[in-house]
């Protein structure tokens, strides 16, 4: 199973980054992903490559708590016509039912929920068992955006109840008591912001039906043609499928999802994307779980299609800006141990 995220979410880590003076181009590159899509409003991010890219991130500047730091770089686009009709909900509560409903068009793999209690309400949101569990910095930073949400939604100061984190106790809770509060549990069975009833159901001055209306319209739309149609993703699953089977034909991909190789590529090029960048993509998850398993460069290169061993380095070079024998999975795993930030602890 692919996820994907919104480009306009990953451009709010990208400025991070910028603004924490590492270079972030390297560590996109490192991470298998590309900047070009940052500026493309409906392009999407594989998952799984923003996880690489949150713990490499996290090593390069030293900072545990840098998914705090998304915050600052917030806007409403980030989170697309979600972000918009949040914005505009006639309060607290009837912005978080829309996110329930819509959410899962900011990242595939995430699951909202609201709940109510006898003087509160509780805004939760998980991620998907397929994946693999996150780094304690995608926590951070989609729990300190959605509080700074609520805050700049409700227009005047507002403080949680308590927020409970599926993270681990950080070594300096500091940043988190100043974003969240003192009230903060850690290891918890979910991730929930816990507001008071009053505060969630106050009607807002900034409500705007209409927009709300026109944006849900917008997310809906957005919603179905991504759960439904997005071709990049089939493709790429199609690719995988293939590789592993010694395959990976643009024309016999393109006849299997009934069209010719032709017009795939055009359509390919309507999502912002082509034929040999979503090959590119694949090959490159691919190549990172071989080397994980040890496998030689010779057997990566013949298992992902290329013609020797040499052609697999140059393309592993172009993808991830090193060697595949200097990019070792057990090199980052040993980084993360002397390095606590990148969210495995010892």
């Amino acid at each position: 199973m692919i996820f994907t995220t919104l480009s306009s979410w990953v451009r709010m880590i990208h400025a991070t980054l910028a603004a924490s003076n590492v270079d972030v181009d390297r560590l996109f590159t490192k991470a298998g992903l590309t900047t070009d899509k940052l500026r493309m409003p409906n392009a999407r991010y594989p998952v799984d490559g923003l996880r690489r890219l949150w713990k490499l991130a996290v090593h390069a500047t030293a900072n545990p708590s840098l998914g705090l730091k998304v915050t600052r770089h917030w806007h409403p686009t980030a989170l697309h016509a979600v972000g918009y009709s949040w914005m505009a909900s006639e309060s607290l509560r009837a912005a978080m039912e829309g996110a329930t409903k819509y959410g899962h068009l900011l990242s595939t793999d995430l699951r909202f929920a609201l709940t109510a209690e006898p003087g509160q309400a509780e805004f939760s949101f998980d991620y998907d068992t397929r994946r693999p569990e996150p780094v304690d910095a995608e926590i951070d930073a989609l729990a300190a955006t959605l509080l700074k949400l609520c805050r700049v939604t409700f227009g005047g100061p507002i403080q949680p109840l308590s927020v409970q984190l599926a993270r681990s106790k950080p070594v300096d809770p500091d940043p988190y008591r100043r974003v969240f509060g003192e009230s903060i549990g850690y290891s918890a069975d979910r991730n929930a912001i816990v507001l008071k009833e009053s505060d969630v159901t106050r009607l807002l001055p900034t409500a705007n039906a209409d927009l709300v209306r026109a944006n849900e319209r917008l997310a809906l739309e957005r919603l179905v043609r991504l759960e439904s149609a997005q071709l990049a993703l089939r493709v790429r699953r199609e690719i995988v499928e293939d590789l592993q089977l010694g395959g990976g034909d643009q024309r016999a991909i393109a006849s299997r999802l009934g069209m010719s190789a032709r017009a795939l590529q055009r359509k390919l090029a309507r999502e912002g994307t082509s034929y040999q960048q979503v090959l590119d993509e694949a090959r490159g998850e691919l190549a990172l779980e071989y080397l994980a398993d040890n496998l030689s460069q010779r057997e990566i290169a013949y298992m992902l299609g290329f013609s020797d061993s040499s052609a697999f380095a140059k393309a592993f070079r172009r993808w991830f800006g090193t060697a595949p024998t200097q990019y070792q999975p057990r090199a980052e795993r040993r980084l993360c141990v002397e390095h606590p930030p990148c969210g495995e602890h010892p």
